[in-house]
């Protein structure tokens, strides 16, 4: 490990000789932030909760610019989101990325804020080649590599001692915070996604006359947080036979279609439906009309937490730091796994019995 960490260093001593960056000290004065460029080219989930730090950007320095890079999985959830003025989405490939890194130099970044967790290279590289050796470039401080990401970034912000402690959307309003050097902060968050008309339009026709409706998620990023079509039809059947006064909204991703609507089928029940394909936007404002969501998915999770939608989650112990992606500022519950294993290994009746519960006490 020491070699490898060695090589590393000699890696990042010609970035520290090219891009000559000097660490900054933090507060930064607002009145010098003009335009921000925030990196965020990574999953669903991720987009949602940084929606608190835009708006919390926006409330700190009104007339601020704010652009960001996002993903083609994310960049829908900015349709409606009126506080961004560029949308860049970030090209397949690693040089290309680099290079739409310089196309968007022009725009003068003051504050450019690394979001990005992972490879963190790379995105030090974008924060390098968008902005200029003036350009403030924070990145949240990976303790253990402070040393050769100070060549990449001139502002790191330790948070170690608040990582699995509160919820992502919290920790990267906390970054925001200290970069700006407030003590409190707690009421600039807002955890809120916009829905357009059309939108709310189409959510008012897709749900007429289903009032009051479960959401249903049966789809994941991952096959160990899916449960599979006889499990999922198990649970519904005991759901609708005790929760006698609700409709359910069956959702998935396109690629679940099919099994969606065999769940369906087989389900004893003629107030469980299914929802045809819905962008991501769509997918919002019929989360926003319903009274409970029932996910094992994070995504869903932070949709029905930014439309303060109550919701159950479940989730299995071989996904990491679970706690920082729980919901924030929403009721909600879960039931997991109790080792390092497949949702499918949770029992029926626990998961019924969990999500029968968590209704009871919103009643």
């Amino acid at each position: 490990m020491n070699i490898e960490l060695s090589i590393k260093k000699l890696f990042y001593s010609f970035f520290r000789i090219i891009f000559r960056n000097k660490n900054i000290n933090k507060p930064l004065n607002k009145g010098e932030v003009t335009n921000i460029l925030v990196l965020r080219y990574d999953a669903i989930g991720d987009m949602i909760v940084t929606l608190s730090v835009l708006r919390m950007l926006k409330q700190l320095i009104p007339e601020s610019n704010i652009d960001i890079i996002a993903s083609t999985r994310n960049i829908s959830i900015l349709d409606s989101e009126s506080i961004v003025r560029n949308k860049y989405v970030q090209p397949v490939g690693f040089f290309k990325s680099l290079i739409q890194a310089l196309t968007i130099r022009k725009n003068k970044y003051d504050l450019i804020l690394s979001l990005v967790l992972n490879d963190t290279t790379k995105a030090g590289l974008i924060a390098n080649l968008a902005g200029t050796q003036k350009t403030t470039k924070a990145v949240i401080e990976h303790k253990k590599r402070r040393d050769i990401y100070s060549a990449l970034f001139n502002l790191q912000i330790p948070l170690h001692e608040f990582r699995k402690k509160i919820t992502m959307l919290e920790l990267q309003c906390k970054f925001v915070a200290e970069i700006f050097g407030l003590n409190s902060y707690e009421n600039l968050i807002v955890n809120k996604m916009s829905i357009s008309k059309v939108d709310r339009e189409f959510a008012e026709r897709k749900t007429n006359g289903l009032t009051p409706f479960i959401i249903y998620n049966i789809s994941s990023g991952n096959d160990y947080r899916t449960f599979s079509t006889n499990k999922n039809v198990e649970i519904l059947d005991k759901i609708m036979q005790e929760l006698t006064e609700y409709n359910l909204i069956i959702i998935s991703a396109p690629n679940d279609e099919r099994k969606a609507k065999e769940i369906r089928d087989k389900v004893n029940s003629n107030r469980v439906k299914v929802c045809d394909s819905m962008s991501l936007t769509q997918v919002t404002a019929v989360i926003d009309l319903s009274t409970i969501v029932f996910t094992p998915d994070t995504s869903i999770v932070h949709i029905a937490s930014a439309t303060q939608t109550p919701v159950f989650l479940i989730y299995s112990l071989l996904s990491s730091h679970v706690e920082e992606w729980l919901p924030f500022g929403v009721q909600f519950a879960y039931v997991r796994t109790k080792t390092r294993e497949p949702i499918e290994n949770i029992e029926t009746n626990e998961v019924v019995d969990g999500f029968l519960d968590f209704v009871k006490d919103l009643k």
